[in-house]
């Protein structure tokens, strides 16, 4: 009955906001102090080492990504490798540095949900990983929120 479907569908966007009101999408970066990314250097297998004796860096790290002009990167390195949120900041056409991308990671590889996000703030992209890294599926937003595209079988 058309009752029960308009219940449905006020219970799924109220559940859309409180969604969109719980995600840590922090649109500035604090001001960074420690290491930057461009004070360690990275092996070819992908290992970020510390430039004086070439051990695995361990720390927190932040500062703009090396051939990405524009983008500055925190996180934390655990034996050379990401671990724990990694936040990607990004200037807009106009100067505003916004949150581009938020993502886990554990022990080097990408695990949970990475999100990517509008210079608004609104969210563009969930990519969900595997514990092994492995991409499970995708949802793909518009700017107005609405899913465009949605390969996840739980949603």
């Amino acid at each position: 009955n058309l009752f029960t479907v308009m219940k449905k569908f006020v219970f799924v966007v109220m559940l859309a906001f409180l969604w969109a009101g719980c995600s840590d999408n922090t649109s500035s970066r604090s001001e960074w102090s420690g290491p930057t990314l461009s004070e360690v250097d990275q092996t070819e297998d992908g290992i970020y080492v510390s430039p004086d004796d070439q051990a695995p860096f361990s720390g927190q790290v932040g500062g703009e990504m090396p051939g990405q002009s524009g983008q500055f990167v925190e996180g934390e390195l655990i034996d050379g490798k990401w671990n724990g949120p990694v936040k990607i900041y990004q200037t807009d056409d106009e100067g505003r540095e916004y949150l581009r991308k938020a993502s886990e990671y554990r022990n080097g590889v990408l695990v949970g949900s990475a999100y990517t996000y509008y210079p608004d703030g609104g969210t563009l992209a969930e990519i969900r990983y595997t514990d092994e890294g492995l991409v499970d599926c995708a949802i793909n937003y518009d700017e107005d929120g609405n899913v465009t595209r949605n390969s996840c079988s739980d949603t």
